[in-house]
């Protein structure tokens, strides 16, 4: 059965820590104002995640939980203020399991190679500043 947990209403602030599991959980949607903090370790407490939603945050680089997420399948990550660096690029390479991933609106500085993302099936890129096109974007399955 599936579970959600969607922040409906923009918080301000930073979200609470969190001592609960939410394991429970496969689908997470959280809405902020532009400020609004993401503590450490608060995705860690939904491990189970196949969708993830962030928008609007003050996240600057990808929460490194992220990464830990076997199970996803939709990570939509726009407005948050991201710019990847190297190590965040290579990280999100090893999503393998991904089938759509919008990076949109955010300054990226530099482009995520996708080309290990086998089941990626749809790229959203809109206003990230970027010059090239990623790794592996154009030479995916039809």
């Amino acid at each position: 059965k599936t579970h959600e947990f969607e922040s409906g209403v923009a918080i301000l602030g930073a979200l609470p820590e969190l001592n609960i599991d939410f394991s429970h959980v496969s689908s997470l949607q959280l809405v902020g104002e532009g400020s609004t903090l993401i503590p450490e370790g608060f995705l860690k407490r939904f491990p189970e995640l196949e969708i993830l939603l962030i928008h609007r945050y003050a996240l600057g680089d990808i929460p490194g939980a992220i990464f830990n997420l076997s199970k996803l399948k939709l990570l939509t990550l726009t407005r948050n203020n991201l710019r990847l660096t190297p190590a965040t690029a290579d990280a999100l390479s090893g999503l393998h399991g991904l089938e759509f991933l919008d990076l949109s609106h955010n300054a990226l500085g530099i482009s995520p190679n996708v080309s290990m993302m086998s089941n990626l099936n749809t790229l959203m890129l809109e206003d990230t500043g970027l010059t090239q096109v990623p790794q592996g974007a154009l030479n995916r399955p039809i």
